[in-house]
């Protein structure tokens, strides 16, 4: 692979899509419907790691989204949440960080263009373990302790082999970091990994609505500038 493209997936893209996760499993990795990956996509908040010298679903070396949760609060009531979930690389991508590309695109097109505002932005581990958690905390998330009765009820169905599930959100307060991650790949369009001490790098095409229409968003909020977001917060 000489090239990565990283898009929004659209609807000719679903049968690759569902073909991809069903051969390249993950037990860390919740399988959604097919009305959720629907959503997502028509939504403009499922993204895919494209090679361009691969065909059909071999062409795909990573998939990852937002999903739309409507649960009851603690409190009473109910609430839109939305869910960073399904991501998945394929094991002979890993290692470039497509991952932390995934994280800052999803974070960033659901802080800044959803209109329709949402009480959460949270994340889920199945079989949490060392790894996994160390991930989801270095890129800005918090355990999530109070983690209303039924989302919880909702997620554990897709619980393997009794290996728990850990909940985590992510706060306004860490888009900033995000915000300078996603403007590091985007100015220097360039993937590394090592591999036996010898260095492979492959070119990045951010192909994204993030970066094509809104880079002037990131710039801000990577400034520290998120006064936006807290007001919208109020608002809710």
């Amino acid at each position: 692979m000489d090239r990565v493209v990283i898009r929004e997936a659209i609807p000719t893209d679903y049968e690759d899509i569902e073909i991809y996760y069903r051969e390249h499993p993950d037990p860390h990795v919740m399988l959604r419907s097919p009305e959720a990956v629907w959503r997502a996509i028509r939504s403009g908040v499922f993204f895919l790691a494209i090679d361009p010298a691969g065909k059909n679903s071999g062409r795909i070396c990573g998939a990852s989204a937002v999903y739309d949760i409507e649960t009851a609060m603690l409190g009473g009531g109910a609430a839109s949440l939305r869910e960073a979930g399904g991501s998945n690389i394929k094991r002979e991508a890993r290692g470039f960080g497509i991952h932390k590309i995934f994280h800052a695109a999803r974070a960033l097109h659901t802080f800044a263009l959803d209109a329709g505002g949402f009480h959460e932005y949270f994340g889920a581990i199945l079989t949490p373990n060392i790894e996994s958690e160390r991930n989801i905390v270095l890129m800005g998330f918090e355990e999530w302790s109070d983690v209303p009765p039924a989302l919880r009820l909702n997620r554990e169905k897709f619980i393997r082999d009794d290996g728990g599930i850990k909940f985590f959100k992510l706060s306004t307060g860490a888009l900033p970091q995000i915000a300078r991650k996603m403007l590091e790949f985007y100015n220097k369009p360039i993937l590394e990994r090592r591999i036996n001490g010898n260095l492979e790098q492959i070119d990045l095409v951010l192909d994204i609505e993030i970066t094509k229409r809104y880079i002037d968003i990131v710039k801000l909020i990577s400034d520290g500038d998120v006064s936006y977001f807290r007001d919208k917060e109020r608002r809710e």
